[in-house]
């Protein structure tokens, strides 16, 4: 949520918000990707992130895909 925070700065966001309504569009949203991974190691489509309405819906999809993606050992 920090991350998504910083992107689109805004402090206030909240699980629940939209993310358009705070500021999300290609450009925000290539940034926190970037973000995404550089920080944590996680690499998702960009489409991935226009595909929810908020943060609970985006980190929901977050799990899905990497519960999907073959681990490497």
């Amino acid at each position: 949520m920090s991350l998504l925070r910083k992107a689109l700065q805004s402090d206030d966001l909240t699980a629940t918000d939209n993310l358009v309504e705070h500021g999300l569009d290609s450009l925000v949203a290539t940034r926190f990707i970037a973000d995404l991974r550089k920080q944590l190691g996680i690499s998702i489509p960009l489409v991935e992130i226009f595909e929810v309405e908020n943060a609970r819906e985006f980190t929901e999809s977050l799990r899905e895909l990497l519960t999907e993606q073959p681990t490497t050992a």
